[in-house]
């Protein structure tokens, strides 16, 4: 089969020689795969890079990269899916070779007259990443179809530690929507209590990154939905040509990150931010959100483009603000997480995909055997949304 190897640093080989992946009977052979896909598109991730520069340790050794394809189901040992079923699937490697073997839990059935193969590639990395920063880390409400307020799984776990911690009294009623638990937070008290606030503002780093254009789109989908009083979404971006692009994606607002006069320019926009995605990390843009955060500012943390130290910094402009500092990574978590994930987000989101609700933003789409060209793209920030190689 055709595929890409990953040889030492930096190093990518394509070949046409690799040997196609068996899907055996017994599940524990492989892992937990129980499906065997043919790729016909794979989705070009920041991390991929960073996995072959060797500055991802978690990644395992020997193994490919690639971790969101589209595709057609070749073999099946999982009752949900059956042989040449249309799927995407958020794979931890070897997406980058033209059969690889899948968690049926981490794979979802894609309708190819809804959205195309190439749009398919670029939902389980990028679209989940995005949702899973809005719903599961800064707990932004789902409405089930019901119309209740409800909350994932995930964050009442931590919730329920903080009841019994606290010993107080909250309750949570468990609500069955098509074999799938939701819970509703009766006092609707979430992170940062966006409900007490008159207003929400929004600041968006890295906006017209692929997962950074769908979360311009998902906070301007809220922001219409008008639950969470959301008024500036403001995205941070390098050129007018991308911040009009972000004002086409729900963007209220922009800002150059190259400005020098940036924390006046944002204070200028709003002086009451208070929801930050940041993909950078640190460098100078870590003491700029000091500066821009309002008190109890529910801060972010998802990537570290500005490199991952920070140079004097002072723990007291977090208390005094009482800045509430999240992190949030997708490719480690459990399975059984990514599970919950994807079901999630198949219940809520693809809907709305596949009603144009939501918008695909595809930069370019290459030939695999020009992978090195797509890594060049993404490298240089040189993309506007999502870069995808075709098998």
């Amino acid at each position: 089969m055709r595929g890409v190897i990953l040889k030492g640093i930096n190093e990518l080989i394509f070949s046409e020689s690799l040997a196609k992946p068996t899907l055996e009977k017994c599940s524990i052979q492989n892992q937990g795969n129980d499906l065997l896909l043919k790729v016909l598109s794979v989705g070009i991730n920041r991390i991929d890079l960073l996995i072959k520069e060797n500055k991802y340790p978690k990644f395992p050794a020997g193994k490919s990269l690639g971790l969101e394809i589209s595709g057609i189901v070749e073999e099946s040992n999982s009752n949900k899916f059956k042989k040449n079923d249309i799927v995407c699937s958020l794979l931890k490697y070897n997406g980058y070779n033209e059969y690889v073997l899948a968690n049926s839990k981490h794979t979802m059935k894609i309708d190819p007259s809804k959205i195309s193969m190439v749009e398919a590639a670029s939902i389980p990395e990028s679209f989940l990443t995005a949702y899973k920063l809005i719903y599961y880390t800064a707990r932004f409400p789902l409405i089930n179809n019901n119309d209740q307020i409800v909350e994932n799984k995930e964050n009442i776990d931590i919730l329920n530690g903080e009841e019994e911690a606290n010993n107080t009294t909250m309750k949570y009623t468990p609500i069955q929507e098509n074999d799938y638990y939701y819970y509703k937070r009766f006092n609707n008290q979430i992170y940062g209590n966006y409900f007490g606030r008159s207003e929400v503002n929004v600041l968006v780093y890295g906006a017209l990154s692929s997962v950074g254009i769908n979360l311009l789109q998902l906070l301007n989908y809220e922001k219409k939905r008008n639950i969470m009083n959301i008024n500036k979404i403001i995205a941070i971006t390098s050129n007018e040509t991308k911040a009009k692009i972000a004002m086409e994606f729900g963007a209220t607002d922009y800002a150059f990150h190259t400005d020098e006069n940036f924390v006046e320019t944002i204070l200028n926009i709003s002086k009451n931010v208070n929801l930050i995605f940041d993909c950078v990390g640190g460098g100078k843009m870590f003491e700029n959100n000091l500066k821009i955060c309002t008190n109890d500012t529910v801060w972010i943390l998802y990537g570290l483009l500005g490199g991952p130290k920070v140079t004097n910094f002072n723990l007291a402009h977090l208390l005094t603000k009482r800045i509430l500092l999240l992190t949030s990574t997708l490719y480690d978590r459990s399975d059984n997480f990514k599970e919950e994930l994807i079901h999630s987000f198949q219940h809520h989101i693809l809907p709305l995909i596949y009603n144009n609700t939501l918008k695909f933003c595809v930069h370019k789409v290459l030939p695999i055997e020009q992978i090195e060209e797509a890594h060049s793209i993404i490298k240089n920030n040189l993309n506007i949304g999502k870069v995808v190689c075709k098998f």
